[in-house]
């Protein structure tokens, strides 16, 4: 599920989310599926997409790989979007859908090796609320695994043309941005995981600033 503001008219919100996926930030996810694989350092297994929308990180990583990837939205009209994508994209096979939360993810323990989720977490509330999203997460990643989470605009030049397209879906999303209506707060968040002794560390290059958790 993508943070940014739909601004669609009479499109769902699932709906809304995609089409700014597809027209705007549509560049940033190979960018940044590379660096999920480089971080994970293999090319099999099974991902997770966690708030994914209508999928677009985790079919990136499937184009990257031979893995598998399972995606999860608490709206089943994302997963639907979700679902004709991977048949759009011939990536069905490898493809996997759920409907559920994050906060009580209905997939086993110790299942992914490799986690993704880009932009979702402003949905997932605060304080001890959070802090139930990441022991979720926690709890489904396989030991030896990686999670990446994250609200990347990619590159500077990359950052710089979302920011120009946007203001044709929403022309305050930019001084929002810009004045921390949708700050990440890495440090603050990084705080959470040392109150759940979850490892975690930040991780900032070419592709944005990252929370990466390990088991």
């Amino acid at each position: 599920m993508m943070d940014e503001q739909n601004k669609s008219g009479t499109l769902s919100d699932a709906e809304g989310y995609d089409l700014i996926a597809r027209e705007v930030f549509l560049p940033i996810f190979p960018l940044i599926a590379g660096k999920a694989l480089r971080l994970f350092d293999h090319r099999e297994g099974t991902c997770l997409d966690i708030g994914c929308g209508g999928g677009m990180f985790g079919y990136n990583i499937a184009l990257q790989s031979n893995m598998s990837v399972r995606f999860l939205d608490k709206q089943e009209k994302a997963i639907e979007i979700c679902r004709n994508r991977g048949r759009e994209w011939g990536l069905a096979s490898r493809s996997f859908y759920t409907v559920g939360d994050v906060h009580d993810i209905p997939l086993p323990t110790d299942a992914f090796p490799l986690i993704v989720s880009r932009g979702s977490i402003k949905f997932w509330g605060e304080g001890e609320e959070l802090k139930q999203a990441f022991r979720e997460i926690y709890r489904v990643l396989a030991p030896g695994g990686t999670t990446l989470i994250g609200s990347s605009l990619g590159t500077p030049e990359m950052q710089a043309a979302i920011e120009e397209k946007m203001q044709r879906y929403n022309p305050s999303w930019v001084k929002e941005r810009k004045a921390g209506g949708s700050c990440f707060r890495y440090d603050e968040r990084l705080k959470l995981f040392e109150e759940l002794r979850i490892p975690c560390r930040i991780e900032s290059d070419e592709t944005g600033t990252w929370l990466v958790i390990s088991k």
